[in-house]
């Protein structure tokens, strides 16, 4: 799934209630563009979420996005090690919950245009 949009990094930070991690050389302002769940198409300034299911887990796909030019990604709080240098946003409730509440977020916010 792959949704285009625009907003500021802070804002999606504040908007979700997450935990940047390693994203010290993320702007503020800079601005995430879009997002996906599928690493075979992210774009530069994409948000990555790594969904988990019975039979994947995209946090083992979460170097490949940044890799490929994702800004983030969102995450499991607790499943990748304080030291680790990948750009993230943890979240107690997961990925999952962290998606729908940002296409909430993102919806309202277009309904007020």
């Amino acid at each position: 799934m792959t949704g285009r949009f625009c907003i500021s990094f802070d804002a999606l930070v504040s908007a979700l209630l997450a935990k940047p991690c390693s994203c010290e050389a993320i702007q503020s302002e800079s601005l995430v563009t879009g997002i996906t769940t599928d690493t075979r198409q992210v774009k530069l300034g994409d948000l990555f979420v790594a969904l988990e299911g019975e039979t994947f887990n995209g946090h083992d796909f979460v170097a490949e996005a940044i890799a490929k030019g994702a800004i983030a990604a969102i995450v499991r709080e607790g499943v990748f090690p304080a030291e680790s240098v990948l750009p993230r946003l943890e979240t107690a409730c997961g990925p999952l919950l962290a998606y729908l509440f940002l296409a909430a977020f993102l919806t309202n916010q277009l309904a007020d245009l």
